[in-house]
C-alpha cells in the first residue's frame, strides 16, 4: 500500500464525519459502550461516528447484545438497509464472510419477511 493512500482513507472519513449530524444519546451511549472496536478512533470524534461505521463494526466485531441494541437503536430494516448497500456487489465488503452471511440470511428472514424456503444464498468472499 503506497504511504499516502492511508492518508487519503483517512481525509474522506473525517470529511464523512464532518458532514454527519450528531448522533442519538442511546446509540452514544451504545458507542461508548463498545469504544474498544474503535479503538482508532479519537475519543472526541467516537460518539458521533457515521451509522455505516457502527453498523459495520457492531455487527463484524460485536456480541450479540450489542447488536440487539444497535437494531432497537436504529431499527432492523434501517440496519438491513445500509448492510446490504456495504455488500452491493462491485463493493469491496469489509465484513467476514461468515458474519455476512449469517446477517444477510438474518435480515433476509427478519427485516424483509422472506420466508425460510425462499432465502436467497449470496456467497461472501
Amino acid at each position: 500500500m503506497a504511504r499516502w493512500q492511508g492518508r487519503m482513507e483517512g481525509l474522506v472519513i473525517n470529511k464523512i464525519m464532518e458532514q454527519r449530524q450528531e448522533n442519538s444519546p442511546e446509540l452514544k451511549k451504545l458507542i461508548r459502550d463498545n469504544a474498544g472496536l474503535f479503538w482508532y478512533i479519537r475519543d472526541d470524534k467516537k460518539e458521533n461516528l457515521p451509522h455505516e461505521v457502527v453498523i459495520e463494526f457492531i455487527l463484524n466485531y460485536g456480541n450479540i447484545d450489542s447488536c440487539r441494541r444497535l437494531f432497537e437503536i436504529l431499527g432492523l430494516k434501517y440496519v438491513a438497509d445500509i448492510f446490504y448497500e456495504q455488500v452491493a456487489p462491485g463493493r469491496r465488503i469489509n465484513y467476514f464472510p461468515m458474519t455476512a452471511h449469517f446477517f444477510d440470511l438474518y435480515f433476509q428472514r427478519n427485516a424483509y419477511g422472506v420466508p425460510p424456503g425462499k432465502l436467497i444464498h449470496h456467497y461472501y468472499s
